[in-house]
């Protein structure tokens, strides 16, 4: 009679064991691998929002785009970059609710792809639009701040990466009276993109001294900021 060859009960468990201590070593590295690639996929996104923000500039006798404006039609500066980023089209915001489009041109521009970091989470906002970066709150004021009021611009922060469906930065650890949808979100390895007032972007770690508050400080909503990459008028 032949004998037929075949694994045993003990080879097959050991050969699943040795896969299963293989996968869990290598999974966490495929995940930070995804991660990097979509940390670099918003870096890009931010930095050609940052390039829009310059180029607005250059257009509008040196001044940056407004933050938001309300009552009436409402608009931000996703609204006013457009014309600046090549593969936006407001024209987009029919084809998801042409209703609230007429009136909220903002909220429908912050849906478009080069607007968002593939790494935020699912909507925040009933609506459904979601939004990826934020502006500098003390750039957002006004009908918009003089390019030559920013005492550093390749040390004032421009955009961030925002954790509510907002379009405005506030530093890290603000004070509880502050809205927590303004903060910034550390989604990439701890960390986040940031786009610069002179149009370059670039990743900090979210504990970076330059970004947070200082620990105990006790700030007033009408002072100005005190993090450094958020101070336009005096810089670090």
């Amino acid at each position: 009679m032949k004998r037929r060859s075949a694994f045993t009960l003990i080879e097959l468990l050991v050969v699943i064991a040795i896969i299963a201590i293989l996968a869990a070593i290598l999974f966490p590295v495929f995940a930070q691998a995804r991660e990097k690639a979509r940390a670099i996929s918003c870096m890009s996104n931010v930095k050609q929002i940052g390039v829009a923000m310059m180029m607005y500039a250059q257009d509008y006798d040196e001044t940056m785009s407004m933050g938001f404006t309300n009552p009436g039609i409402s608009r931000d500066w996703t609204v006013d970059l457009i014309p600046y980023i090549k593969t936006g089209d407001t024209n987009l915001a029919t084809q998801i609710n042409a209703a609230l489009a007429s009136t909220r041109p903002d909220l429908f521009c912050a849906k478009l792809p080069f607007y968002q970091c593939p790494s935020k989470a699912p909507s925040r906002d009933a609506r459904g639009f979601r939004r990826g970066f934020g502006f500098n709150w003390w750039l957002a004021t006004g009908t918009g701040v003089p390019l030559a009021s920013v005492a550093k611009p390749s040390d004032c922060l421009a955009f961030g990466e925002v954790f509510g469906e907002v379009d405005r930065l506030i530093p890290f650890k603000s004070p509880s009276n502050i809205d927590q949808r303004f903060v910034p979100e550390a989604r990439h390895n701890l960390g986040m993109n940031i786009a610069f007032c002179d149009g370059h972007a670039k990743w900090f770690v979210g504990t970076n001294t330059r970004v947070v508050w200082p620990t105990g400080l006790v700030w007033p909503q009408a002072d100005g900021p005190i993090s450094t990459f958020f101070n336009v008028l005096t810089g670090p």
